[in-house]
């Protein structure tokens, strides 16, 4: 049974350790190319600790650069993948063609291969970045990096996936749709309800200027909470700044694998630095609450990582005293952010414009309705700003639709009641402020096939 929003974060290090060993040919020495190329022996040590400095600086930087690059494409894969599920799932089937209903499902295919892959690709890099904060050159330390766990995040959007292409494939294969549109439509119908419950297990979230797109799933709840960080030195209102949010429904990724029946979400979200009323500069997402791994990637900066647990009220994130250009081009400025990154339970922020509002917390209640029981979306703006209009859509698989737009009170908050849909009706909720949009997706009681192992 689906239910509505979630998010969560992929967050990871890589690690980028430099140095390597020299044997000087002036005097025998070795020499440990480390950043600062200390040696010992003659000439030809110091030239081989310089070398190999140099070396582990160069490595240590295209390692940061890479995982930036890696991080903007999981965040747009995973925001390709949001829309597409939901196009798949939360359309109103009855208004499709054959055709239309076998192009949705090819692409929640594609879409759910690209994210895995690039999901795959971060956590290597991040695990050669870890490594490097764990063993900068220079420290003469060898110590264990902490162990990136799998979890079973891909191996459930996997299962998704091979149970739609199976699906279709079978369905494509029985009806042509030369000679049995009718039927073959009928048979991606089923399909698109009965992978419903192959998702159960799954949770994806993604923001990406503004826009937002939702997958239901065990992961989901009431409503998401904010995360504010708190940004300082080098750092310009209106560039745009990365954050994943990795966690599962029993353990955290990085505190092990993931336990039978656990359910593991990711939420990434891109938007830029405002300025808030109070002069700090900030940038707002929203997430599910949990405990998990939550990274920021500054701009031009190397990530900085913590273990959070986010609770309801959501959480604040200061970063203020990190340099990300420091931290960029040296493994210790890069720990040292780690290291001293406070986090604070709660999350306030209050705005005067509605231009001003960056993110939109949003859920159902229930989360998880029965057939024919009312639903009450809440949306929640950040920065906090009251007197703005918040348009809610929403479009159910029964065909239903309803527009309204009630008015934000004091606390950014605002509501819409949707009644009841028969069992397996799945319906989409569109929020929408300015720029910034959210979308919510639960399904009424009534059960699907059983998912994919």
């Amino acid at each position: 049974m689906r239910q509505s929003i979630f998010a969560v974060f992929v967050i990871g290090f890589v690690c980028g350790c430099g140095g390597g060993s020299t044997t000087g040919g002036g005097g025998g020495g070795t020499t440990t190319g480390t950043t600062g190329g200390t040696s010992s022996g003659t000439t030809g040590g110091t030239t081989g600790g310089t070398t190999g400095g140099t070396t582990g600086a160069a490595s240590y930087q295209a390692t940061v650069a890479q995982l930036n690059t890696q991080e903007k494409d999981l965040n747009a894969k995973s925001f390709t993948l949001a829309q597409a599920y939901n196009t798949f799932f939360g359309g109103n089937t009855a208004s499709l063609s054959a055709a239309d209903a076998v192009a949705h499902a090819k692409a929640l295919e594609d879409a759910g291969d690209a994210f895995v892959a690039s999901l795959q690709a971060y956590d290597s890099t991040t695990t050669t970045y870890e490594q490097a904060l764990a063993n900068p050159p220079g420290s003469g330390t060898s110590t264990q990096a902490q162990s990136v766990s799998d979890h079973t995040l891909g191996q459930d959007l996997g299962a998704l996936i091979a149970f739609v292409k199976g699906g279709r494939a079978d369905c494509e294969k029985n009806h042509p749709i030369e000679t049995d549109p009718d039927g073959l439509k009928a048979c991606i119908d089923k399909l698109t309800h009965d992978a419903l419950a192959a998702a159960e297990r799954l949770g994806i979230d993604s923001t990406v200027t503004g826009g937002a797109g939702a997958i239901a799933g065990l992961a989901a709840v009431a409503a998401e909470a904010p995360v504010i960080v708190v940004v300082g030195v080098g750092v310009t209102v209106g560039v745009g700044v990365g954050m994943l949010w990795d966690w599962c429904t029993s353990v955290g990724k990085h505190a092990g694998p993931a336990t039978s029946g656990d359910s593991c979400s990711f939420a990434s979200c891109e938007t830029a630095v405002i300025q808030l009323a109070d002069g700090r500069k900030v940038m707002i997402c929203s997430v599910p609450p949990g405990t998990g791994h939550l990274t920021v990637h500054l701009p031009d900066g190397a990530p900085v990582s913590k273990d959070l647990t986010i609770g309801p009220s959501g959480i604040t994130i200061d970063l203020s005293g990190c340099d990300p250009a420091k931290a960029a081009a040296s493994p210790v400025d890069a720990k040292a952010c780690n290291t001293n990154a406070s986090s604070t339970d709660g999350a306030s922020a209050t705005g005067t414009q509605c231009s001003e509002v960056s993110t939109i917390s949003a859920g159902p209640t229930p989360a998880s309705p029965s057939a024919g029981q009312s639903v009450t979306v809440t949306a929640v703006t950040f920065p906090s700003v009251g007197g703005c209009g918040v348009t809610f859509s929403v479009s159910g698989t029964d065909g239903y639709t309803n527009t309204q737009m009630p008015t934000t009170d004091a606390n950014g908050t605002a509501s819409f009641v949707i009644p009841g849909g028969a069992a397996g009706v799945v319906d989409t909720v569109t929020i929408q402020l300015g720029n910034v949009q959210r979308t919510v997706v639960y399904t009424f009681g009534g059960g699907g096939a059983t998912p994919p192992s």
